[in-house]
């Protein structure tokens, strides 16, 4: 699990051990496991979707910097953020500060790693169909729905094929 550090150390051992130190790597991992006002979203939730979406980030790149450094190498962290952290998103609060975070994460990083070689970026997709987004699009005829299509620049949710 992403948001746990003895998991993410464990991982971080079976790979290394396997493979070498990674040159790269994906923060990929995301939680929205409350939908509804931010000021309503219980305090574990907060913490939960923190613990995915920043700290589990944080924490890999906290291996694998080091193990690029042990290496004498220098590498890639490319974390995926989302358009929520850079625009407001009524009800979906937590995820989107959590997203902003990492997006703030991702500058610091990069200003702090970049002398020793390591490129530091975030990339920041709008929506896609995932079990993640289900509730927003699993009726297509809700007005929410349709509102949040014309928001969209494509009028659509993007594809995971794409």
């Amino acid at each position: 699990h992403v948001g746990r550090p003895e998991a993410l150390a464990e991982a971080w051992v079976g790979i290394r051990d396997r493979l070498g130190p990674p040159d790269v790597l994906l923060n990929n991992a995301a939680t929205n496991p409350h939908y509804g006002p931010l000021l309503e979203v219980p305090r574990s939730m907060l913490e939960k979707t923190m613990e995915v979406n920043l700290m589990g980030p944080l924490e890999a790149t906290r291996l694998v910097v080091a193990g690029l450094a042990d290496a004498g190498r220098t590498g890639s962290i490319i974390n995926v953020a989302s358009i929520q952290g850079l625009v407001a998103c009524p009800l979906q609060g937590a995820y989107g500060m959590s997203k902003a975070a990492l997006i703030s994460m991702t500058r610091t990083l990069a200003a702090e790693l970049g002398p020793r070689g390591v490129r530091v970026n975030a990339i920041a997709p709008g929506r896609f169909f995932s079990e993640m987004t289900r509730s927003a699009w699993k009726d297509p005829e809700a007005e929410s729905y349709k509102a949040e299509l014309q928001r969209l620049p494509a009028h659509r949710y993007g594809r995971n094929d794409e």
